[in-house]
């Protein structure tokens, strides 16, 4: 795994009028995604998330999609989102901000997270909403709650 790089014609020359984002992304003539995965043995080409969405705690990166998709087979949160919070003690660790269902119980999530994830993907602070910012195809805007 690893971040995405592409070329070819129909890849952008830069940012028009942005020669600092275009240095940020270019190399010659690739193109550096922020854009995380993997090409397998047949071609295929598996995107896992974003550079910038990857939560470093205690030395571990965590994939929030991850996180996400196990409180959702919880049954007990409408939506949810799941960033990096930085805490005084702790350093940076897993946020989760859940669009609670009526069945919502922290302590219940809790222990549900305790048994399907790695003890240093469950989140350590937890935020109630009434909605989870989306992007136009539907993803979490991450970016709203940094």
């Amino acid at each position: 795994m690893g971040r995405l790089i592409c070329s070819g014609s129909m890849a952008m020359n830069g940012y028009l009028n942005d020669e600092k984002s275009t240095r940020d992304v270019m190399m010659g003539k690739y193109i550096f995604s922020n854009d995380l995965g993997y090409i397998d043995e047949d071609g295929m080409i598996y995107v896992f998330g974003r550079c910038d969405d990857v939560i470093t705690c205690g030395g571990n990166k965590i994939n929030p999609e991850e996180v996400e998709d196990i409180v959702k087979l919880s049954g007990m949160v409408e939506d949810c989102v799941c960033v990096a919070y930085n805490d005084e003690k702790m350093g940076t660790v897993p946020k989760l901000i859940v669009v609670p269902k009526v069945n919502y119980s922290e302590k219940e999530l809790f222990t549900f997270l305790s048994k399907n994830l790695e003890y240093y993907m469950i989140p350590k602070k937890y935020e109630m909403a009434y909605s989870i910012y989306k992007s136009f195809n539907g993803k979490p805007l991450r970016r709203k709650y940094r």
